[in-house]
């Protein structure tokens, strides 16, 4: 099977991204740290999202190379992806889909200029035609889903990956996979683990020690 993450055009957007992750995120780093010293307390989710709007914001490329595995083994033909930033993350689930030959990638971004940047991001990649970006609250723009999900990656604000995960709820497929990448120090996705490693819940969930943390899950049914 050919790989598309080495194809010139997905390496070169690849590695445009990165060079302004180290740019930008050192920017949004500071303009964190300052705003938290203003306030004198942490911030998380919306609060965060907004100081970093120019900001890549992507995952990392041990997480990345996770990702894409994940889905080349899991075959879904349908990913939802909450939390698109400029779309790093989303053009390696895009490369994986594209590599399998089937399926389509629905991914949603809060802020306008940044959904823009990940459709102006995938077509320089080649890879438009397998990516809906949906630009918005993803409580909202995910709201019309009504085929069947087989994979969902969770790389948003943290303290919305329960609400987003329940919302998906009643449309994934038995044997779905749900991964969510975490963030360092962030109690917002308390919850949300809580609710993946309840068996009663309906899923087996087990986390690679990648980065801050990454949650897979599969969906099993509920006795």
């Amino acid at each position: 099977m050919s790989t598309t993450l080495k194809n010139a055009r997905v390496r070169r957007v690849l590695d445009q991204l990165a060079a302004l992750g180290v740019r930008e995120d050192a920017e949004y780093t500071s303009a964190l740290a300052i705003r938290e010293a203003e306030l004198d307390q942490k911030l998380y989710g919306i609060e965060r999202a907004q100081i970093g709007a120019r900001a890549p914001l992507a995952i990392k490329p041990e997480v990345a190379a996770s990702l894409y595995a994940l889905v080349i083994a899991a075959e879904p033909n349908l990913i939802v992806e909450f939390g698109a930033s400029l779309g790093f993350s989303t053009l390696y689930l895009a490369s994986a889909m594209n590599d399998l030959g089937t399926g389509q990638v629905i991914t949603s971004e809060l802020i306008p200029d940044k959904a823009k940047a990940t459709e102006r991001n995938l077509a320089a990649a080649g890879l438009a035609h397998v990516v809906e970006v949906r630009q918005g609250d993803a409580q909202i723009t995910f709201g019309d889903i009504s085929a069947t999900v087989d994979f969902v990656f969770l790389d948003g604000s943290n303290d919305l990956y329960l609400s987003i995960l329940q919302l998906l709820e009643p449309k994934l497929a038995q044997g779905a996979l749900v991964v969510a990448d975490l963030s360092f120090e962030d109690p917002q996705h308390v919850l949300y683990r809580a609710h993946v490693e309840d068996p009663q819940n309906g899923y087996r969930t087990i986390e690679i020690p990648v980065d801050a943390g990454v949650l897979v899950s599969k969906r099993r049914n509920r006795k």
